[in-house]
């Protein structure tokens, strides 16, 4: 069964570990599969440092929500994640926020009706 329009918040993963972030790319691939025009909002505000691998896990989470007709906002904490991403352009194809309050009341992710389900997911 596909749900419409979730708009699900996850903490990115901090680690480097290659075991994690892959189980993180695979719930993103199951919400992408399962939800039609997702809303995912990646909280990377306690990362300090967004290595090329991070970028790259970014990249692909994009690709995976967009797939599904959905939409990626990220929550940028710290002025040195918001530099990094809008200097690889991640901001193109990315909403930026400073925190999740902002994200929700932005206005870009109540496109959809009430009944429409808010999951926050565990780390």
């Amino acid at each position: 069964m596909t749900s419409k329009g979730a708009v699900v918040i996850k903490k990115f993963p901090q680690s480097r570990n290659f075991a994690r972030r892959k189980a993180f790319l695979t719930e993103i691939r199951n919400l992408a599969r399962s939800t039609y025009r997702p809303q995912l909002v990646l909280d990377i505000s306690e990362s300090v440092e967004l290595d090329p691998d991070a970028i790259e896990l970014l990249l692909e989470c994009v690709e995976q929500t967009e797939r599904a007709d959905g939409r990626v906002s990220v929550i940028a904490g710290s002025p040195q994640a918001a530099v990094i991403l809008e200097l690889t352009r991640l901001t193109s194809v990315l909403d930026l926020y400073s925190s999740v309050s902002e994200a929700v009341n932005s206005g870009t992710l109540h496109r959809y009706k009430a009944q429409d389900v808010v999951q926050p997911l565990a780390v």
